[in-house]
């Protein structure tokens, strides 16, 4: 394990015991298929609380659009959230 992924893991076990309430401002990752994605969040509400629990967020739905993906497929995630499509 490389010294990025421990203290992405220490980090999300700190995070555990502290309040969403008392953070004003947060770098989190998100690992799919061995690709890591890093969030500014900013204000901690569901989806950017199961980023900081769990590491994913709907890994249904990217397993879904991952079977459709072919190599130089597009995809637009037209979402209005903070892009964890």
């Amino acid at each position: 394990m490389n010294i990025l992924n421990r203290l992405i893991r220490y980090s999300r076990r700190k995070l555990k015991n502290r309040s969403s309430r008392n953070i004003t401002e947060l770098v989190c990752s998100s690992s799919y298929r061995g690709k890591t994605i890093f969030y500014l969040i900013d204000k901690p509400a569901f989806i950017e609380n199961k980023l900081i629990e769990e590491g994913i967020h709907s890994k249904d739905v990217l397993d879904l659009i991952n079977q459709f993906m072919k190599p130089n497929t597009i995809f637009i995630d037209i979402g209005a959230n903070i892009g964890t499509i």
